[in-house]
């Protein structure tokens, strides 16, 4: 994914101001063009004409629901970035069939970046999240090639869980076997985590291997934070159908509790 385009949405919301100042800043450092896109009637032409305007971008306004809006301009115009800023609280229909950015992310073929927090530079530290599939392979490659990360000091996250806990205390499992247990996990896990850092081609690049133990999407979110990352890598594996439209997914749990920036890549990206 080289950047040559990048679409930007926008509703003129404060969530959208720092959705724009992001991708203004990233169209800048990778010299890709600019698009404003606003879902909504004829009325906001003059302000997001201002706003692209300001932000040096061109701009298209479309009537329409706002998610299929975005998908489809961004499949017209050839974008190879979405970038939409974080909702806000959802009401009984998005918890149901979830909000526009959900949606976006769910049906996107291309990465989409969900701005949280206002635009102070260049990303300095980045979470790159793997749980050793394909998808987060194709992920990773993706944002290298993005340019995203130029500058940055990355680290290369992968959480494991230890499932069998809970039955091994109920059956009496002595302490020692269960330490026994957690530690082939990690053992396991970090020598996964070795893999999946030379499939990327990651073995001897500076990237910082992270190993946690915990709930996927929680534990994410916790390194995050830890190591003051301002942007989440994850990947998406594209599903489609009611498993995952009821259930969702740790890219999207990780989108909703995210105290940063969210790359979500599909698989296909």
């Amino acid at each position: 994914m080289i950047l040559r385009k990048i679409l930007a949405a926008t509703r003129f919301s404060e969530s959208c101001a720092r959705a724009q100042a992001r991708a203004m800043h990233l169209a800048e450092k990778t010299e890709a063009d600019l698009l404003l896109v606003h879902a909504g009637d004829a009325d906001a032409q003059d302000q997001l004409n201002e706003a692209a305007k300001a932000a040096g971008a061109a701009a298209q306004l479309k009537e329409g629901d706002p998610a299929k809006v975005i998908l489809e301009t961004a499949r017209g115009e050839e974008a190879e970035l979405i970038v939409v800023g974080a909702p806000g609280r959802r009401n009984l229909r998005e918890m149901l069939t979830g909000t526009n950015v959900e949606q976006v992310i769910r049906q996107s073929s291309v990465p989409v970046l969900m701005a949280v927090n206002a635009e102070d530079g260049p990303y300095r530290r980045v979470l790159l999240t793997t749980d050793f599939s394909e998808a987060s392979v194709l992920a990773a490659t993706s944002f290298f090639r993005s340019g995203m990360a130029a500058g940055a000091q990355v680290y290369l996250c992968n959480v494991f869980d230890t499932p069998a806990i809970r039955l091994m205390t109920t059956a009496g499992t002595t302490t020692a076997d269960i330490q026994h247990y957690i530690a082939e996990q990690q053992e396991a896990s970090a020598d996964n985590l070795k893999v999946v850092a030379e499939q990327m081609g990651l073995a001897h690049s500076g990237v910082l291997p992270r190993l946690q133990r915990g709930t996927a999407a929680q534990t994410i979110c916790a390194v995050a934070q830890e190591i003051g990352a301002e942007l989440i890598v994850v990947g998406t594996q594209g599903h489609s159908g009611i498993r995952r439209f009821f259930l969702g997914s740790v890219a999207e749990e990780v989108l909703r509790k995210s105290p940063v920036d969210v790359l979500a890549v599909p698989a296909l990206a």
